[in-house]
């Protein structure tokens, strides 16, 4: 662990060259991918199904002048109310992030004289790009969060295995404008925030705070669980807990604005629901739900069918690192630990447990946080003799590099996006062709007997 040096402004974490060199490189790796593939040259490959959805608030207020969702040439994922309304089916928090990248590509389109069909290239091109800028700024404050408490050489493993370990790559350089590099960035930079208001409880941190919590939330409203983190943070005995108690009491204003503010980046959405369906508030995923007393956690570990660690398997030293939150890291502890139990429950209690795509997507928004006990693990082991040493870090860089290669395996079509059986997943464990008979192995779920409840259908 590192020492800290105090200021007047909190406290100080030694430099880290190399693991800025190594944010630079997997942002400039993303970036290669994105433009080699170039996915974005057929729009539909990037502004389809969730995208879409989440795209659809921008081209309705800029061109169409108009929320009547019906009349925009995408129509996906739109549901009618009882009321005869057609109303968006996910909450506009992506919109304001894409926001930025639609203008210049509305600028360009303009000046360029260039198609201005505003479901075409230039716009998806300006999503891909968005992706890859968040994902840059959740890594710089996912570094910065890490430094405090790790030296360069443990906080670069740390990055490295977040990004080229997990499902994380494909969904930064492929499917880069769904919203898991998005929320990636908003909780790198609430986990860095958060640290910053408990060091010196400002105005202007609780007024970011109260931004990210907020747009945080309306890009996901399930995220509200991080609360659990916010809260907990820095509570991990008796004396710790009176010393979070009195920070409460003496900044209980500051608290409020954190709730003021993130309460107003949600009256764009609650103000849209009032005038289309009458009710300000609004839930629009019809017929899907929750079965919060059938979780199945263990098939979103290891499941064939996109279980979490088997398919990132080197998160697996993650969890082992719970058990390292230790002196200076005991400030997370509990917070980590609670917040990554709910999230799962909740995760797993969703109809749908297997998340359609490669290895459990819904589990990157918990990277930022995992980032610290993976780094705890990294760092416990390098303080170890030579030989153990060397040879757990054998085992971590295998597993680091076979989750790039099932994130290379699912890009070239050799996983099944959610039919994966156990033959078919040992028929492609390290190939790099589908072996004979593959999609005889393969069996997709019955989605209508899971809406209903059929909860071992797989």
């Amino acid at each position: 662990m590192m020492n800290f040096i105090q200021n007047e402004n909190g406290l100080m974490p030694r430099k880290g060259p190399v693991s800025m060199i190594a944010v630079i490189l997997l942002s400039a790796f993303a970036l290669g991918l994105m433009l080699t593939i170039a996915d974005f040259m057929d729009p539909a490959k990037t502004i389809g199904t969730d995208v879409a959805c989440y795209y659809n608030y921008l081209p309705a207020a800029f061109k169409f002048q108009s929320f009547e969702f019906d009349k925009l040439p995408l129509r996906f994922g739109f549901v009618n109310t009882p009321e005869g309304f057609v109303v968006e089916k996910t909450t506009m928090g992506m919109a304001f992030l894409y926001l930025p990248f639609y203008l210049i590509a509305l600028l360009v389109v303009n000046l360029g004289g260039l198609d201005p069909f505003e479901y075409g290239p230039p716009f998806a091109l300006a999503l891909a790009l968005s992706a890859i800028f968040y994902f840059t700024l959740g890594m710089i404050f996912l570094r910065k969060v890490l430094l405090r408490f790790f030296n360069d050489a443990v906080t670069t493993i740390g990055l490295l295995t977040i990004f080229l370990g997990t499902n994380m790559v494909y969904y930064v350089a492929y499917e880069g404008p769904m919203s898991h590099a998005y929320v990636f960035f908003l909780i790198a930079l609430l986990l860095w925030l958060v640290i910053k208001w408990h060091e010196k409880p400002r105005w202007g941190t609780s007024v970011s705070l109260g931004l990210v919590s907020g747009l945080l939330t309306l890009v996901r409203p399930t995220t509200i669980t991080i609360l659990l983190f916010v809260a907990l943070y820095g509570i991990y005995n008796r004396e710790s807990l009176s010393l979070k108690m009195q920070l409460v009491r003496k900044n209980w204003g500051k608290i409020l604005l954190i709730a003021f503010v993130a309460f107003l980046v949600w009256v764009p959405q609650i103000t849209y629901w009032n005038w289309a369906t009458g009710h300000f508030l609004f839930f629009s995923y019809t017929g899907e739900r929750f079965f919060w007393d059938q979780p199945l956690i263990h098939l979103g570990f290891f499941s064939y069918r996109n279980g979490w660690l088997m398919y990132s398997p080197v998160m697996i030293f993650s969890l082992i690192g719970f058990f390292f939150l230790k002196k200076e890291l005991n400030v997370f502890r509990w917070g980590i630990i609670l917040y990554f139990l709910v999230t799962v429950y909740m995760i797993f209690s969703w109809w749908c447990w297997w998340w359609v795509g490669i290895g459990l997507r819904a589990m990157i928004e918990l990277y930022p946080l995992l980032a610290i006990p993976l780094c705890a693990f990294v760092a416990w082991v390098l303080k170890r003799p030579v030989i153990w040493k060397t040879a757990v870090m054998m085992v971590f860089t295998f597993l680091m590099f076979f989750g790039l290669f099932k994130n290379w395996q699912y890009k070239s079509s050799l996983i099944h996006f959610d039919g994966m059986t156990g033959p078919a997943y040992w028929g492609v464990f390290l190939n790099t062709k589908l072996p004979r008979g593959y999609y005889e192995m393969i069996k997709s779920p019955d989605y209508e007997e899971a809406r209903k409840g059929n909860r071992l259908n797989n």
